[in-house]
Parts: structure tokens; sequence; C-alpha cells
């Protein structure tokens, strides 16, 4: 279809700045992240928010905004019209393409999260104390570097969304390990309580966001494989060794923090030694994935404002 952009087309995308910004991080690579960055936002977190009911909208929606949505009931060209017609009507950060396969109600709330023509500092999604404004998503797009305010609302949301055994875990960890941050016993009991939810020698899976010169990477610590998982979007051969060293130093702090029979479901229980694991590089993810963790974060069920923003994305 004409006029349609493809896959690759960026004409109406934001390049990222070059150089450190305080607020940023560079391109975040996987659909994982955490919260807590080195260098916080300084705009204000909460403001004043109205719920408002929307009986016959939930009438309308049922199934589309829960976890496990489905994309086959929508004909392609339907699809692809609602593309074109969305290209050709709005202004976004983000153009979606065929090939990322999104239902119609998906493509709307995309069209609305990634408008530049809405106000930025609409709240869009929040879980517990965690919230993510326009602004925030509005780095989801290709070539951004991704804002903190997502990277905490992604995990507090897999924490509560996964089962008990993967642990997705704030980047406070990773800071008291590479920067010697020191947690208290306050913030410590608070990472266990939320994030490490059981024991040591039962947990499969430990996601942890990296933060070094300036730039995000994600390890994932696969604990039945043993592997140190190196996801990295913008890969750079001279930093690569680097990283990795940052990667088990973070490893053997996390071996650090669960010394102690408390850690271990029973006296035979072997303990795992994350730090002795091999390293693995996985292909980076693509663009689909950024913009599908904006979708998500937005409708999916653990967000309260999900059925408002859907009305509001409807009415745009």
């Amino acid at each position: 279809m004409e006029g349609l952009t493809n896959d690759n087309g960026n004409s109406m995308l934001k390049i990222a700045l070059d150089g450190d910004d305080p607020t940023y991080a560079p391109t975040l690579d996987v659909n994982f992240s955490m919260d807590l960055m080195p260098f916080r936002s300084t705009r204000s977190k909460r403001g004043p928010r109205t719920r408002r009911s929307a009986p016959n909208l939930v009438v309308r929606i049922a199934g589309l905004i829960g976890d496990g949505a489905s994309h086959s009931g929508t004909p392609p060209h339907f699809k692809s019209t609602i593309i074109f017609l969305t290209r050709m009507t709005f202004k976004l950060a983000f153009l979606p393409t065929r090939s990322m396969d999104l239902a119609g109600v998906e493509l709307t709330v995309a069209a609305y999260i990634f408008s530049k023509d809405l106000p930025n500092s609409e709240i869009l999604a929040y879980v517990e104390h965690c919230i993510a404004d326009r602004t925030a998503l509005l780095t989801l797009a290709p070539n951004e570097r991704v804002m903190d305010d997502v990277i905490t609302v992604v995990a507090t949301m897999l924490s509560k969304t996964s089962n008990s055994y993967q642990w997705f875990m704030p980047t406070m960890i990773m800071q008291d390990a590479l920067q010697g941050t020191h947690l208290t016993h306050a913030n410590l009991d608070a990472v266990i309580c939320n994030h490490m939810r059981c024991k040591v020698n039962k947990v499969t899976e430990i996601f942890q966001p990296m933060w070094t010169d300036g730039y995000w990477y994600l390890m994932v610590v696969d604990v039945r494989r043993k592997k140190l998982i190196y996801y990295d979007s913008l890969k750079c051969t001279r930093e690569t060794e680097h990283r990795k060293f940052a990667m088990t130093q973070v490893a053997l702090h996390l071996e650090s923090l669960t010394v102690g029979t408390n850690w271990l479901s029973s006296c035979t229980a072997e303990r795992p030694r994350f730090s002795s694991y091999e390293y693995e590089e996985p292909v980076a993810v693509n663009d689909q994935i950024r913009i599908q963790i904006a979708i998500d974060l937005v409708l999916r069920s653990h967000n309260p404002s999900a059925i408002d923003i859907l009305e509001k994305a409807m009415r745009y």
C-alpha cells in the first residue's frame, strides 16, 4: 500500500543524542527491564488521577486487554488499512509496520502512546508505586535511549505477574556490586521481599539490568543451563570483555547476598555458583518487541488505568 512505512523506515523517528544524558540510557535491547537507575529523572512521579468507569467499553474489549490476548482475529487487510490510516493521520514517534502483526486495538493504543501531539506528562501505566508517562514510553522508539521509568514499571510488572522462581532484580543490586553504594537494611529487605521470592537453590532465572560506562545492557542468569546471558543490541567489540567482567562481579555479589542456610530449602540443597557460569550472547531484540513492550505496559491487567487509557485512545 502506497505511503505505508516499511520495516526499516525511520524518517519520522527522533535519533538519540550523542554523549551521556543523566536522565536517559542507551537503547535497551531486550523485553525485560528493571528499576532504580543510577540516574533518576527529576520529574514529579505522581500527579492527581481520576478513575472513570466505562461499562460499555469493558464489554466491547473483553479478552483484548488480558494477558493472553490473541492477534489472530483481525483480518490482515483490516490491519493494513489501520496502519495506513494511522500513518497518514497522526504524527507519531514510532511507526508500526505490517510485520509487527498488531491487533486493531493494539494499533490504536500504539498510536495514542507514541503521539507527538498529546501531553508528554500524561500517565499511561502504573504498577504500585511505579509510574510511566508518555515521555518515558516515547523512549521505547527505535534508536532512543530508554528512560529509567520504563525499566521501573516493567520490573515491577514482571515481578507481580511471573512465578516466584524468576527474579527480576532492581538496578540497586548492580550499583551495590559495581559502584559500592552499600544498600541499607531496609532497601535490602525490600529487594528480597519483592524480587527474590524463593530459596536460592530453587531460582531458575535472574534478570539483572547492567549499567557500565553510561550504557545499558542486560544480564540473564540461566541457572538451569548454567549460563550468564549477555543481551546487548548495540554491541561494541572493544567493550564486550569489560561488560562481561562486570556481569561476573554482579553474579558474585548475588552469591554473597544469598549466603547462609536460610537461603537453602534443605541442608542438602546445592547452592548455585552464578559467577562460574559460561557466557552466552543471543540475537538482539527488534523493533517489534520494543513497541510490544509499550503496548503491554498499558493494556495488561497489572495496569489499573488500562480501561481509561484505551477509552481515550479510541476517542483519539
